[in-house]
């Protein structure tokens, strides 16, 4: 067995002997005590869930960010350089490396994937993440 899951384990049989202890009493304080404990933990759950969502949003849209975002700003700067360089040529073969490299219909093609994926989509990933922030921005009133 794990650690980790042995302290589950443990924790719970303290539980039970405490429960199995107070004979149900419903004035013991040690009951109050592990009902707010119960809610405390309920509430540090759905904490942890929304920050769990945040994350994943986080992640989804770095990594729009990194496959789109800066390879075409990569691409943008030698285009422009093709055209604003005293070395014409240079530049143009830097811009076939890298246009050959990252075609745009394959980035295109990528990016079509990811957007119509609910898990990959940075925008759904993200009203996901904070629903309410979704209803206020989308709301007519």
């Amino acid at each position: 067995m794990s650690p980790h899951l042995a302290v589950f384990v443990g924790l719970g049989l303290f539980v039970k002997n405490l429960i199995v202890a107070t004979d149900n009493n419903p004035n013991d304080p040690v009951l109050a005590e592990l009902g707010n404990l119960k809610r405390d933990l309920k509430t540090l759950a759905e904490k942890i869930g929304q920050q769990f969502d945040d994350l994943k949003a986080f992640q989804v849209s770095l990594k729009f960010f990194e496959n789109f975002t800066s390879t075409t700003s990569v691409l943008y700067r030698a285009m422009t350089d093709v055209t604003e360089s005293n070395n014409r040529e240079a530049s143009e073969r830097v811009f076939k490396r890298l246009y050959n490299k990252n075609h745009p219909f394959d980035l295109t093609r990528t990016m079509m994937q990811m957007i119509g994926n609910d898990e990959t989509n940075p925008l759904k990933i993200g009203m996901k993440a904070d629903p309410l922030e979704t209803k206020r921005t989308f709301s007519n009133g």
